[in-house]
């Protein structure tokens, strides 16, 4: 690439490596043209092959913006390479566009003064991107901009405008978000209660509460993921109405909240929810039933061992290893044998967090699954359970796997089995 006499030129190339594809190669031009207080950039094409390639698009694949506005920016200032940026938020080209917010991300609190004077824009599209970027940048100083706009009268301004206040998540949002969390249009409310969450402030909880309630599934996910980062012990049996909810990811959702909330008040509803008609539902119920850890739930787990769905089965050995009751030793050594090798190494897992005995045959025959990865869980389990039965068919292990990194593990635990 070089600069000479107001222009920068230089050739983009590639060469494809399906040989079938004729090797690319296009020369550009760049014309610096400083008019007014914004330079403009001119592009001017000459084509040094037949191709029939667009040359725009190779243009936007390439480092050709950066390099030009970069030397745009050595010769008249910071402030020009920041107005060619922003010029180019304009851009119908998306790519081009999602180019230049990131160069204004990277270039950071240098471009929000020049950017939030661009916020009374009329042009929608523009505005959207600008907010989009302040969003990223994250400069508490745009938020009294930010709220302001939450009253636009575009729709997809406010919910621009909910998620960047989200991404910068100062607590002066909170109530202008709040205010707006009805709002006629499903899109703001998703980015309300998406920023609220963010935020996480204790004051939203009530609202996202009641926007459970939402007539638009995605609004009420929105709002379960809000309540979940925020943590309020307040939010725990709305949640678990949830469970009931019509839509079965408002449901999913549900259930996987409430293992990150860990209130054994759910462990009932989520029992129930084990025999959910939708298998993603009974998955997250099986998993979130783990995290709580509650002993209730072992017998409904043992049966979700034998669920139709091989991922419900797996989150039940999953859960069944965390919650460490040793009724469940027979069911999971039964799972060594399932049809999915995940399945069998997950009950592998679970079998050496329980540290029982009766494991230890099991998990020995285990030892020559096709799977290297139960391979590897059995291997991991015996280490834990620290059997000595166990040191010969390691060192068979040790010597003859087909596996380099099984045969490794085997020795390392064999040293300690042989201490």
């Amino acid at each position: 690439m070089v600069y000479a006499g107001g222009k920068l030129s230089g050739t983009i190339s590639f060469e494809p490596k399906d040989k079938n594809i004729p090797p690319y190669k296009k020369s550009f031009s760049g014309v610096i043209d400083p008019l007014g207080n914004n330079p403009n950039i001119q592009l001017s094409e000459k084509m040094t092959d037949p191709s029939n390639a667009p040359f725009r698009d190779v243009l936007v694949a390439s480092d050709f913006y950066e390099k030009f506005i970069e030397t745009l920016g050595e010769l008249y200032g910071p402030s020009a390479a920041v107005d060619c940026w922003i010029a180019l938020l304009e851009d119908e080209d998306y790519n081009l566009q999602t180019k230049a917010i990131n160069a204004l991300v990277k270039i950071g609190k240098r471009a929000v003064k020049p950017l939030a004077n661009k916020l009374d824009t009329q042009n929608n599209s523009l505005k959207i991107a600008v907010i989009e970027t302040l969003g990223k940048i994250g400069d508490p100083v745009v938020v009294t901009s930010l709220i302001e706009l939450l009253k636009d009268k575009d729709s997809s301004i406010r919910s621009k405008s909910a998620e960047a206040l989200g991404e910068i998540r100062d607590k002066r949002a909170v109530e202008p978000l709040i205010a707006i969390i009805k709002d006629e249009d499903s899109w703001v409310r998703m980015a309300v209660a998406e920023a609220l969450g963010k935020i996480r402030d204790p004051k939203a909880v009530d609202p996202l509460i009641s926007a459970l309630r939402d007539e638009d599934s995605w609004v009420r996910i929105r709002a379960i993921e809000a309540l979940m980062a925020i943590r309020d012990p307040k939010a725990v049996e709305p949640i678990i109405s949830t469970l009931k909810d019509r839509n079965s990811s408002v449901r999913t959702k549900s259930a996987e909240a409430l293992g990150v909330l860990k209130d054994p008040k759910a462990v009932p509803d989520l029992i129930k929810s084990l025999k959910d008609k939708e298998a993603d539902v009974r998955m997250r119920s099986a998993e979130a039933l783990g995290k709580i850890g509650d002993k209730r739930a072992v017998d409904p787990l043992i049966e979700g061992l034998k669920d139709e769905d091989w991922t419900v089965r797996l989150r039940s050995a999953e859960a069944l290893g965390k919650i460490g009751d040793k009724k469940a030793v027979d069911p999971l050594i039964s799972a060594l044998k399932d049809k999915e090798w995940t399945v069998r190494s997950s009950a592998a897992d679970a079998l050496g967090k329980l540290k029982d005995p009766r494991a230890v045959e099991p998990l020995i025959s285990v030892l020559k699954d096709k799977e290297s990865s139960v391979r590897m869980s059995a291997i991991e389990a015996l280490g834990k359970i620290k059997d000595k039965k166990a040191i010969e068919p390691l060192k068979k292990v040790a010597n003859s796997d087909p596996s380099e990194m099984v045969r490794k593990r085997a020795k390392e635990v064999l040293a300690i089995l042989q201490k």
